[in-house]
């Protein structure tokens, strides 16, 4: 005899397929213990509806019916619905800055903080993974995060710094970053020998973001409830 014990994380995993298809296994005895089944609450001195409810908005829906309703809502390890992206499309930015608004100070007046960070996914030729290059605007008193320009392409090394001098030039974000992982540091030689070709200060040359030995696909999941519930927003007009 075999007890399989687990969590549905996809639809199509063996836990799923286990529980769900009683042709493909033939005489198991099945049993799920989701949070919340038919309305009533699994373990009510525990996790109550508030407690849920609150759980929920923490980690998001998706994460919430794999982990806590024991039922994924499709499509493997997709983090994002494309509605919620264009739920939280908008013009309406507080303070909206314009590009080239310089700040002082680790705040700007109106609340806002600028900040620019790099993906760089440095590859041996130009067919090597997306790199990617954000600038957001952080609306302190709301603890939400606007992102106003994205720079998503394949390219080299010196193609992605210069992309990123181009940005920060023209967004001047109060602090910028680039992913620390790996040998992303040997970056930073280019970004000296460029800045100082285009006569720009130090600042051009951003930090070093460590990732604290947290995996891509947990920081990415991590996003999931902010952009669902609208503490991650995208400017229409960027």
């Amino acid at each position: 005899r075999y007890l399989a014990f687990g969590t549905p994380f996809n639809d199509q995993d063996l836990i799923s397929e286990m529980v769900g298809s009683p042709e493909t296994w033939p005489g198991l005895l099945r049993r799920k213990l989701p949070a919340i089944k038919n309305g009533a609450l699994y373990l009510p001195h525990y996790w109550t509806q508030p407690k849920l409810d609150a759980r929920a908005m923490t980690i998001g829906s998706r994460a919430f019916a794999e982990g806590y309703l024991l039922d994924p809502m499709g499509g493997g390890v997709r983090p994002f619905e494309e509605a919620w992206i264009a739920r939280w499309t908008t013009t309406a930015i507080p303070s909206r800055l314009t590009p080239g608004d310089a700040h002082e100070g680790p705040a700007a007046p109106s609340g806002v903080v600028r900040v620019m960070y790099r993906d760089p996914s440095l590859g041996r030729t130009s067919k090597s993974d997306y790199s990617a290059i954000v600038v957001l605007d952080y609306h302190e008193p709301t603890e939400t995060g606007y992102v106003r320009a994205a720079s998503i392409a394949r390219r080299r090394p010196q193609a992605i710094v210069a992309a990123h001098l181009d940005l920060w030039s023209t967004w001047a974000p109060d602090a910028h970053a680039l992913e620390d992982e790996g040998a992303q540091e040997l970056a930073l030689d280019i970004y000296e020998r460029i800045a100082a070709e285009r006569g720009l200060p130090t600042e051009a040359v951003p930090r070093r973001q460590g990732t604290r030995g947290v995996n891509k696909v947990l920081r990415i999941k991590r996003l999931c409830p902010l952009v669902e519930f609208g503490r991650l927003r995208w400017d229409a007009e960027g």
